[in-house]
């Protein structure tokens, strides 16, 4: 995971922040009892987890002179959530539109001329940031059309995501149903990342988008959560019968 952190996407960085935050809520909950690790061994782990993405900056910086800058794709990502023909209802209200076809925008390659690729990030960093500052009553509307995207499919990805979709709606229900069962709880270091991710992939959706691509990670570990609260709760049904042939 370390090794992969600086080529994923920025919003990764906040898993580590959210774990940290649970486990110390759980030990606070716990009259300061450790639970999963001592204060040393969090400190010691935080560091080691932004070491990584700390070096990718430091190399972006040297080669572009913007700093910081983790993911350039992060200021495109912004505006492309944020701007008029995402915020004009129809058939893009609400989703990502490329930056470079955005009416008025001025095309990558004459910028490009004239501009740095910092300079020409920072400039659509500034317009999402200008776009949401004059249309602030538009953006509480295209927050909850992020949230209606996670549950719904995307015409335009092609007939043959629809699967995809489907299957992505059957996982939640599926997760929603083995964590009625209670399985588990939070003094694990499991519930903690899948509870530090759906708090990520949450984040994620309210300020970009419902899109799959931002669900990848937490649909990996809510399939590990379905199948271990399966395989538990069969394990415990051979227990019972176990118990009444004794």
């Amino acid at each position: 995971m370390l090794s992969l952190l600086p080529l994923v996407r920025p919003n990764y960085l906040l898993v580590w922040i959210c774990a940290v935050s649970l486990i110390l809520w759980v030990q606070y909950r716990n009259r300061f009892e450790t639970v999963l690790a001592s204060p040393r061994r969090l400190l010691a782990a935080s560091l080691l987890f932004f070491i990584p993405s700390a070096l990718w900056v430091m190399r972006n910086y040297l080669v572009s002179g913007a700093f910081p800058v983790l993911a350039g794709s992060a200021t495109t990502t912004l505006y492309g959530n944020y701007n008029p023909v995402s915020a004009k209802p129809g058939p893009r209200f609400g989703r990502w539109v490329d930056p470079r076809r955005l009416p008025g925008e001025i095309a990558q390659d004459t910028l490009f001329r004239s501009w740095t690729e910092a300079q020409m990030l920072k400039h659509y960093d500034e317009q999402a940031k200008a776009f949401i500052n004059q249309n602030w009553n538009v953006v509480p509307r295209l927050v909850a059309v992020h949230v209606a995207h996670v549950f719904t499919p995307i015409p335009e990805d092609g007939a043959h995501k629809y699967s995809f979709w489907i299957y992505r709606l059957v996982l939640y229900a599926l997760a929603v149903w083995a964590l009625a069962q209670e399985s588990f709880r939070l003094r694990s270091w499991f519930a903690v990342m899948i509870a530090a991710t759906i708090m990520v992939s949450a984040i994620s959706v309210l300020l970009y988008n419902g899109e799959g691509r931002y669900l990848y990670p937490l649909n990996i570990l809510l399939l590990a959560l379905v199948f271990s609260t399966q395989f538990r709760f069969f394990a415990n049904l051979r227990v019972r019968r176990a118990g009444h042939r004794t």
